[in-house]
């Protein structure tokens, strides 16, 4: 039997804010990229969907253009970048290129002003049929027709980058984090109500979500499925990894759970603490405590569907919470922060 599931965030009270440390990934406007497999893009193709992200820099250290996401190559794949100063604009432009073209507002739109301004800064684009939307720090700031139809975000066969694009020199110069991709159009007050929080593994159209708060290793954790990123292009340390850095953009902790979000495991607290309670069902299972790479680093038993996990050894990063339920391997994942 399949489960769809999400952490029910049952500790974690409207009223009450828990602020993430402020980790994040630094790129040095070189060739620094993070390399993940494209699936959520080549699933979504040519339907709706909403890019989002955390990012904080200096348009002075920025030689042209800021590469923030891109799956191009083959002819084929799209682009979601800073655009270098064009036309009148007296400011770095965001900008997503799709079947070649690139969709922008000059001055950034209502913005009226730069992005890239040593500030952090939430970035996000929709598309609702031929119509972008474009928003900073959950307000629109924007929109644009498509006029080249039809226009898709997959690639199949290319990785999706983040920080780099594979047919332009240079990469993202500056801190990025908290990376999101749904395959639904998410409406301005669905983003102005959830850009500064990490959201639940459940949350409905959620197909992607990096938030890139191990602090160290190679990986970065994908919280709504598998595609585990790796800095560079492979897990050995390369010159082309980016650094971890605790001078990232922090959001808060996971919110209460969106409406028709599926309960699975739950834990107390969540994101979790030194000390964690486990609840799935009424079984009697073991439960594993998985590391981004993979690796078992804590070990217990549910009884009666409850069990008492000790992480005061852990250090703070992305995990995956698995119970070996009678039903199958049943997995939640979250954040210690």
């Amino acid at each position: 039997m399949k489960h769809v599931l999400t952490i029910v965030c049952a500790l974690i009270f409207i009223g009450q804010a828990f602020t993430a440390h402020g980790q994040g990934l630094e790129f040095d406007g070189a060739d620094d990229h993070v390399t993940t497999s494209g699936t959520a893009l080549n699933a979504i193709g040519t339907g709706a969907f909403t890019m989002e992200l955390w990012l904080q820099g200096w348009e002075a250290d920025v030689a042209t253009h800021a590469y923030l996401l891109s799956n191009r190559g083959n002819g084929a794949g799209m682009m979601l970048f800073i655009h270098n100063y064009w036309g009148q604009s007296q400011s770095k432009i965001l900008a997503l290129q799709l079947a070649g073209e690139n969709y922008m507002l000059v001055d950034n739109g209502a913005l009226n002003g730069p992005i890239l301004d040593g500030d952090c800064h939430h970035v996000a684009v929709v598309r609702e049929v031929d119509t972008l939307r474009f928003y900073v720090d959950g307000a629109m700031i924007g929109t644009r027709d498509i006029y080249v139809l039809p226009a898709s975000v997959a690639n199949p066969g290319m990785p999706l980058w983040i920080g780099r694009d594979p047919l332009n020199e240079g990469a993202m110069n500056g801190t990025i984090g908290h990376v999101r991709i749904w395959n639904v159009p998410r409406t301005s007050a669905q983003i102005a109500a959830a850009y500064q929080q990490m959201l639940p593994a459940g949350t409905p159209g959620l197909v992607a979500n990096w938030p890139m708060l191990e602090g160290s290793g190679q990986t970065v954790g994908d919280l709504v499925g598998d595609d585990v990123g790796v800095l560079g292009n492979a897990l050995g340390a390369e010159p082309s990894d980016p650094a971890w850095t605790a001078n990232g953009c922090a959001v808060q902790g996971v919110g209460i759970s969106e409406p028709d979000a599926v309960p699975g495991i739950q834990l107390f607290p969540n994101p979790v603490e030194d000390l964690v309670q486990v609840q799935w069902g009424e079984s009697n299972a073991p439960v594993h405590v998985v590391d981004a790479q993979g690796r078992i680093v804590v070990e217990s038993m549910l009884r009666v569907g409850r069990a008492s996990l000790d992480l005061r050894s852990v250090a703070p990063g992305l995990y995956v919470v698995r119970v070996f339920s009678p039903e199958g391997v049943i997995t939640a994942r979250s954040v210690k922060q």
